[in-house]
């Protein structure tokens, strides 16, 4: 978007340390967040929040590992498929 971190941190009126935290994962993307950003680049707000839960997905496979692959798959169970 050609936009510095201050520039933009300043539009939504964070810090520019919020911002790069945000940025480089340290600190997630909020509801309020994602309305934020969505509002300053003219982009929907599930966007950002698609974002994320990407990003919490991924991390929480990492996490559980081989734990996550050893589980069974109940699908006949499940009312959610």
């Amino acid at each position: 978007m050609g936009l510095r971190q201050s520039d933009l941190a300043r539009a939504m009126g964070i810090s520019t340390v919020r911002l790069n935290q945000i940025i480089n994962g340290h600190a997630p993307i909020t509801p309020e967040m994602a309305l934020s950003l969505g509002k300053v680049t003219g982009t929907e707000p599930e966007y950002w929040l698609s974002l994320q839960s990407d990003l919490d997905l991924f991390d929480a496979r990492v996490r559980l590992g081989e734990r996550l692959d050893s589980l069974p798959t109940l699908a006949s169970t499940c009312p959610m498929r």
